[in-house]
C-alpha cells in the first residue's frame, strides 16, 4: 500500500524525466524550459558528472545521492526572486528532519550541514520568459538540489572525505529515495 502512495504522489507531480546518469540536471531543466515544459517538472539523475554549484563549481555526484531540479514558474516579482534559495534551503531542512530525525543546518545561503560537514547544495536558476505574450513578463526557475543520501563516504573522492557527509552514514539508516524526492517537491513548491 505504501508503494501505491509512493507511485500516485509521483503521478500528481507534472512530469519526471529520470537519467541513470547526465552532465547536470539543472541544463537539461534549461533545455525543457526553452521546449515549453510545463512548471512542476522534474528532472532526476542517479549520477551526475558535471553538476554546478555556487560560483561555477563543478561536483561529480555518486549513486545513492537525490539530484534533481524542480522547474516552477513562481508568481513572484523578480527582485524576490532571490529568496527562492533561501525558501528551498528551509524546506529541505524541514524535510529531512522530518523524515531523519537528523537536524541539518543551513550555511547561506545554499548549503546544508550536518555534524559540520556538507550533506546538500542548492543551486537556483532563473531563466527570463522566452515566448512573447501579452502578460506581464516573468520567470522561471530551475531549483537544483543534490542531497547526499544513501552513499557511502569511500564513493565520493577522498579530497572530500573531511568537508562531507550523507544521511545514511550519520544515521546508520538507507532512505527512499522515490519518498525523499516526492517530499522535498511538495515542500519546495509549497
Amino acid at each position: 500500500f505504501i508503494g501505491l502512495q509512493v507511485v500516485s504522489r509521483l503521478m500528481a507531480i507534472s512530469r519526471i524525466l529520470s537519467y541513470d546518469e547526465t552532465d547536470s540536471t539543472n541544463r537539461i531543466a534549461r533545455e525543457l524550459i526553452a521546449e515549453g515544459c510545463p512548471t512542476g517538472t522534474v528532472v532526476r539523475a542517479e549520477k551526475q558528472s558535471g553538476g554546478r554549484g555556487q560560483y561555477g563549481r563543478v561536483f561529480s555526484s555518486p549513486s545513492g545521492g537525490l539530484y534533481f531540479s524542480l522547474v516552477l514558474r513562481p508568481d513572484l516579482p523578480p527582485e524576490f526572486l532571490p529568496l527562492v534559495t533561501l525558501a528551498t534551503g528551509l524546506a529541505c531542512r524541514e524535510v529531512i528532519a522530518a523524515e531523519t530525525g537528523l537536524a541539518t543546518m543551513i550555511k547561506w545561503p545554499n548549503d546544508l550541514y550536518l555534524a559540520d560537514r556538507k550533506v546538500a547544495g542548492i543551486l537556483c536558476e532563473s531563466v527570463p520568459e522566452l515566448h512573447s505574450s501579452s502578460l506581464p513578463p516573468s520567470a522561471w526557475v530551475i531549483i537544483g538540489v543534490g542531497l547526499n543520501v544513501n552513499s557511502g563516504l569511500d564513493d565520493f573522492s577522498p579530497a572530500l572525505h573531511p568537508i562531507i557527509t550523507t544521511l545514511s552514514v550519520c544515521s546508520g539508516k538507507t532512505y527512499d529515495l522515490n519518498s525523499f524526492l516526492i517530499q522535498l517537491v511538495e515542500a519546495i513548491s509549497e
